[in-house]
């Protein structure tokens, strides 16, 4: 991806069958991005399906 910053981690939200976007973690960090490495980490509360999407 060209836009790094563009990438948003989301969540599989069962009850509605659509993708949430993830809160921030109280004392947690941002989503940190990787490109030249290809890798996305962020701080979770729960477990569960997560993927990424790019705002526009």
């Amino acid at each position: 991806m060209r836009e790094p910053a563009k990438i948003v981690p989301v969540i599989y939200n069962e009850i509605t069958g659509d993708y949430d976007p993830i809160y921030p973690v109280a004392g947690g960090s941002t989503p940190r991005v990787d490109a030249a490495r290809g890798l996305v980490t962020f701080d979770v509360q729960v477990l569960g399906v997560f993927a990424l999407t790019a705002t526009r």
